[in-house]
């Protein structure tokens, strides 16, 4: 791959090399004068909180009550989506051998070098983890739909709900 000037890459890495001599110079600073460092970082050397701005992200809000409050609608919505994943997965999955499969994965991460029989081993295993996944849904769905008082015994929610 050739990054030519004027490309975003290009200037990326220029970016790059401008901040790894920063950080030589402040490094060299840091050893050799760490007063000059001092006072050339004195506007930057103060605290600044961030406790407004993440205030609101540790307020917890029940959401289980929002959600359970229909069931039959959040079951319905689940029984559809893993359908359709076991359906359009198994359709894509059959026409797909462990080999290819491992072959697919192969190419998506050319920067890993790793023998073919273990990028088969995990095509198999990311199958057999989605399609189990879509199985535990489609359960979790029916129960939602048909049978919601299964579910809260199974659920550690049950005191809440």
């Amino acid at each position: 791959m050739t990054i030519t000037p004027g490309s975003p890459a290009y200037y990326f890495i220029l970016f790059l090399i401008v901040g790894n001599i920063f950080a030589v110079v402040v490094g060299m600073l840091m050893m050799t004068a760490p007063h000059r460092l001092r006072s050339w970082f004195a506007a930057s050397n103060r605290w600044i909180s961030t406790r407004k701005l993440t205030k609101p992200l540790d307020i917890s809000h029940e959401t289980d009550r929002a959600m359970l409050k229909h069931p039959q609608w959040l079951g319905a919505a689940m029984l559809a989506s893993s359908a359709l994943i076991l359906i359009k997965g198994t359709m894509f999955i059959s026409g797909v051998s462990a080999v290819e499969g491992g072959r697919l994965l192969a190419r998506l991460y050319l920067a890993t070098k790793l023998p073919s029989g273990a990028w088969e081993t995990l095509w198999l295993s990311l199958v057999s983890l989605i399609m189990l996944g879509a199985s535990l849904a489609l359960v979790v769905g029916l129960l939602l739909m048909f049978d919601v008082k299964t579910l809260k015994r199974w659920s550690p929610l049950e005191l809440i709900i």
